[in-house]
């Protein structure tokens, strides 16, 4: 188990999803390659999610499997994620995860995402991390990350190369 963090790419827009399409060889969420608006998503499967301190975050919470609780205990938050429902949770992070190093007097401090519920035999190591970073770090952040489309999808084929006219080497050369 981990969890999969998706972003929207420079257009700002997620594209759609078909919980059809998902497989976990190279389309873990379902994302319809038939979407344009996909193709510049990125999406994080290191159980690390970013966002910038004093920004408004929406996220948009979904299961693959079974019940899970999406458990956000340091903004005191938790959400159902639900197979076939979509949920939502708000949260507006107000202070960095390097001030809270200091806050804290914690240099391992790390704000954390844990499953709320028993929900299987891999319960114990549905854990990740919330990077509370400003718009500049962000900002540099994404720009090192890929589409999860160009990394996933074939580069279309190079047009072949026009081919030499056919010999036939049946025939005699004439002397």
């Amino acid at each position: 188990f981990n969890w999969l963090i998706r972003y929207p790419g420079h257009d700002n827009i997620l594209g759609k999803r078909d919980f059809r399409k998902i497989n976990d060889a190279n389309n873990v969420l379902g994302l319809d390659w038939a979407d344009p608006r996909n193709h510049d998503d990125i999406i994080a499967q290191n159980g690390e999610m970013h966002i910038v301190v004093n920004k408004p975050v929406k996220l948009i919470i979904n299961s693959r499997d079974v019940i899970h609780d999406v458990g956000l205990p340091h903004f005191r938050l938790k959400m159902d994620a639900v197979p076939g429902i979509t949920t939502t949770l708000w949260l507006t992070p107000t202070i960095t995860s390097d001030s809270m190093k200091i806050i804290t007097k914690n240099p391992n401090f790390v704000y954390e995402i844990a499953c709320d519920q028993l929900c299987g035999r891999g319960h114990y190591a549905m854990r990740g991390t919330i990077i509370v970073e400003t718009q500049e770090q962000y900002d540099k952040w994404l720009a090192t990350q890929q589409s999860y489309y160009a990394g996933n999808m074939p580069a279309p084929a190079a047009p072949a190369a026009e081919a030499a006219p056919a010999v036939d080497t049946t025939k005699k050369k004439k002397k």
